[in-house]
């Protein structure tokens, strides 16, 4: 609340170039006016709220019968020396009380909200008001020791001004972007002006728009869009709980359309499993490149990452496309020169997607005849093929997945699967490539392998130890949980987490059948246990095959017997792969 003194002159149409200045008391009367003004603090900014403003006389002497003291604006300028003739004009509008009989040391007060919201928006001149009366009555002055004049303002300033506009001093992409910034928490409206000179009259001018965040979707308003390489200046303003905020600082980005992206190869069909990704940048220069390879779940099985090249061909792994008939999503990802600002549905790269499905070729013939084997001892497949005409290489499918690939133009082929699970069916395709076709159809083998013992296999050379005896080891897949017991209720067990398994193996490293020997399996294990801790192994158990790092691994010697001789061994070990059970 802000309390003002106003300046009051009486002027007199009996001495009408009389300047009768300030007074302690001054008449008021349809020949007699008051001349009364307030000068505004230059603290209240032009966009403040003022909800109240009341002008305030106190009445000199009592008053018989109804007066009517009318209050109008001046439209003119006027100082303390005025006189009746120089009486400045006033507005139509008239502000009018009107008492009975009122007493001396009556207050009246007029409501002069909407002249002082004007005055301090700037909208009109302050030049006060005019009073006359339809009778003769007295007001105290500005001179008066007490009760002279009070304007009484209720000042609310305006909320801050938006900040952190978003873009700023880079580009953008689309026609339409959309604008963000730092706003108010009493926010209930925004609104934005864009100009390329960032002057009235502005290009564009959004009006408010309801809304708690600082946010404007140009697409979804009246704005025509930018042009390519157009600059283009804007700012913004909030409507809070004290009305309209300051305008912001102008913020300043420029519209630069992004190159066109096109994947080249592979097509929508692949004969290759690993294919090659190939595309094409026009209308900018390509300085990185992103490749990601999805499935339809929206699984990532390949990521470049981002690669600073301008090279346009990247390798994929080999195992994105393993079934045929199954499709992966291709989207090829280019960064240009241009410094780019990402706003909402707007990144700062160019993009382009391709979905392609693994595929065979009818016209490819399929191999003469497929074998697949097991000796029923070691872990593992062998699976053979012939042709009648060498290929350019070949390819080996377990159970409709492609597993194995290459090329050797050979008439006889044969690999050994040791990534199989024992005791369970198996069926192996093998299919010829010719000019990177490969063939469709042809004949497959099913083949139950059966193994001796168990096995621990290293994945990525095949050698391993054999492990002998009837001791069943250990096994556990403890879960981490607590039991909750309700007072008169049946306890109640929540589940923090479900480990993978864990467990031991004891067994004999002996000589089996020209097979593996115990030295072989003895020094085998040496070499592990001098290894990475967490190198990853097969561990073959019955009709299981699970990923472990494998620990503890004690090798003690056993007598003799006979020509033969074999160590006790025994390890831990921990699953590192999916948990060992399906729902």
């Amino acid at each position: 609340m802000t309390l003002l003194a106003p300046t009051a002159v009486s002027v007199q149409q009996s001495k009408p170039n009389q300047a009768y200045g300030v007074a302690a008391q001054i008449p008021v009367s349809q020949a007699a006016h008051m001349l009364a003004r307030a000068g505004l603090p230059i603290s209240i900014d032009e966009d403040a709220v003022i909800p109240t403003a009341f002008l305030t006389l106190t009445q000199v002497a009592d008053v018989s019968g109804s007066v009517t003291v009318n209050l109008r604006r001046a439209a003119e300028q006027w100082g303390n020396r005025a006189t009746w003739n120089s009486t400045p004009a006033v507005s139509a509008a008239t502000n009018a009380l009107t008492k009975s009989n009122p007493k001396a040391g009556a207050k009246w007060v007029w409501d002069v909200t909407a002249d002082v919201q004007a005055w301090a928006a700037g909208g009109l001149t302050n030049y006060g008001w005019r009073l006359n009366a339809t009778a003769l009555i007295k007001f105290k002055g500005s001179s008066a020791a007490t009760g002279a004049p009070v304007l009484d303002v209720d000042v609310l300033e305006p909320g801050e001004a938006p900040e952190d506009l978003y873009p700023d001093g880079g580009a953008i992409s689309v026609a339409k972007p959309t604008l963000s910034f730092l706003v108010p928490e009493d926010t209930v409206a925004v609104q934005v002006q864009l100009d390329a000179n960032a002057a009235s009259p502005y290009d564009f001018d959004s009006g408010e728009i309801p809304s708690e965040a600082g946010q404007v979707v140009l697409a979804d308003t009246a704005f025509g869009g930018l042009a390519n390489n157009a600059v283009t200046s804007w700012r913004a303003r909030t409507r809070g709980g004290t009305g309209l905020t300051a305008w912001s600082q102008w913020a300043t980005f420029t519209r630069v359309t992004k190159p066109t992206v096109t994947i080249t190869s592979p097509g929508t069909t692949s004969d290759d499993e690993s294919p090659t990704v190939l595309w094409s940048v026009t209308g900018g220069t390509q300085e990185a490149f992103r490749v990601l390879v999805t499935r339809g779940d929206g699984t990532v099985v390949a990521d470049s990452g981002r690669v600073t090249s301008a090279s346009k061909a990247w390798q994929a792994p080999r195992d994105i496309l393993r079934n045929e008939g199954q499709t992966v999503t291709i989207e090829v990802r280019v960064w240009d020169a241009v410094d780019r600002l990402v706003t909402p549905g707007d990144p700062a790269y160019a993009s382009a997607t391709k979905d392609v499905t693994l595929s065979t070729t009818a016209g490819v013939n399929p191999p003469a005849t497929v074998a697949a084997t097991s000796d029923g001892i070691r872990p593992r497949v062998t699976v053979t093929a012939t042709a009648e005409q060498a290929p350019d290489g070949w390819v080996v499918e377990r159970n409709g997945q492609r597993v194995f690939r290459n090329n050797a133009a050979t008439l006889n082929f044969t690999w050994t699967d040791w990534d199989v699970t024992p005791n369970h069916p198996v069926t192996y395709r093998v299919r010829r490539v010719v000019n990177g076709q490969v063939s469709a159809g042809g004949p497959s083998s099913t083949v139950t392998p059966r193994i001796t013992g168990i096995w621990l296999v290293d994945p990525d050379d095949d050698d391993g130890a054999l492990i002998l005896g009837i001791d069943e080891g250990t096994r556990t897949a403890a879960e981490l949980a607590v039991v909750h017991q309700p007072i008169g209720g049946p306890p109640i067990r929540r589940v923090a987490y479900r480990p993978p398994a864990s467990g031991t193996v004891t067994g004999d490293l002996v000589d089996y059948d020209g097979v593996k020997s115990a030295d072989a399996s003895t020094a085998w294990l040496y070499r592990v246990k001098s290894s990475d801790p967490d190198r990853l192994l097969r561990l073959f158990l019955g009709d299981e095959v699970l990923l472990v790092n494998v620990g503890d691994i004690t090798i003690s010697p056993a007598p003799r017997s006979g020509v033969e001789r074999y160590n006790r061994v025994s390890f831990s070990w921990w699953q590192v792969d999916d948990v060992p059970w399906k729902a």
